[in-house]
């Protein structure tokens, strides 16, 4: 399935991951659909590439609940915290799987140990921390759904235009 990935790519890199914030869109009725599918196609590239380690910064969606398959399937990840509290705001129902996939992460990374006083403050810890990922990592895999949020499509954007990196756009749209 993704054997033109492999003989471009290889294996065995160190990847980044940013996946969508809306995942899955139940607003359509299809979200349990669309997270099978879209999990499918993860495993099934991350299969294919076999990462040495994965940095993914966990936000409500995609890059939250890829901590569970990359756990599932044995691949070392580490997570990039953008500042102490940046996961307060993860509502109840959500809080116990995103402490066991930070305990269960290979290290935790915090850009910043202050809680930033503004949003603007936020946005930018958050794009250094985004920064971080790209530096750190050989491959970047952009995760892309129905309804992507506009900050993950700017953000693949400007990975594509970039030609210091190879970067994998996948959608699991239907």
């Amino acid at each position: 399935m993704f054997k033109q990935a492999v003989s471009d790519i290889g294996t065995g890199r160190v990847l980044g991951f940013f996946g969508d914030k809306n995942f899955p869109n139940t607003a359509q009725g299809k979200g349990l659909k669309d997270k099978k599918e879209a999990m499918q196609r993860l495993q099934h590239l991350l299969l294919a590439l076999k990462p040495k380690k994965v940095y993914v910064c966990p936000e409500l969606g995609l890059s939250y609940s890829i901590m569970s398959l990359l756990g599932s399937l044995g691949i070392p990840y580490s997570v990039v915290n953008p500042y102490c509290g940046y996961f307060d705001n993860i509502p109840k129902h959500s809080k116990l799987r995103m402490l066991m996939g930070l305990e269960n992460s290979s290290s935790v990374i915090t850009i910043a140990e202050k809680r930033p006083e503004t949003v603007v403050d936020a946005r930018k810890t958050v794009a250094e921390a985004e920064s971080f990922i790209i530096d750190k990592s050989e491959v970047l895999i952009a995760a892309l759904g129905n309804n992507p949020n506009q900050h993950l499509l700017d953000t693949t954007e400007k990975l594509l235009a970039s030609s210091t990196k190879k970067v994998i756009a996948i959608s699991y749209a239907t």
